[in-house]
């Protein structure tokens, strides 16, 4: 599953192009934005990335361990993992944790400096991945 399928197979998807600043996420996610409610898909590009759509529905996990007092959001944020590569971060809305999920597990709530420390160890990683990757086929 690609970003591009993600969006595009969304009935509910806004397409968007905008870079990835912190004034367009938060935007994006006011409680009080139309945008708010769904996932924000981005994808990289040479400037780093943008978003190219907002307010999509993704897919729940078919099964799954979670506890109850995580719902839907927890459940598409699972079931995206699942289905596909992406790294997902998920906020819930009434506690205001935040979550990293990846390949189907979902993490303790990190705080935001644990957010930041992970997030740069999985982007890095991935980053040294795709140029090793790269580096074999010249």
């Amino acid at each position: 599953m690609t970003s591009a399928s993600l969006s595009s197979e969304s009935p509910t998807a806004a397409r968007w192009r905008a870079p990835i600043r912190p004034d367009v996420i938060q935007a994006i996610f006011c409680p009080d934005a139309p945008m708010h409610d769904g996932a924000v898909i981005v994808c990289r590009d040479a400037r780093g990335g943008r978003v190219v759509a907002a307010r999509v529905l993704l897919p729940l996990a078919q099964v799954t361990a979670l506890p109850g007092n995580f719902g839907t959001r927890h459940r598409a944020a699972v079931g995206l993992s699942e289905e596909s590569d992406a790294l997902v971060i998920v906020v819930s809305e009434e506690r205001g944790d935040v979550h990293l999920v990846e390949e189907g597990q979902l993490g303790e709530a990190l705080n935001r400096r644990e957010l930041h420390v992970a997030l740069e160890s999985c982007l890095s990683s991935m980053l040294h991945s795709q140029a090793k990757a790269s580096a074999g086929k010249d």
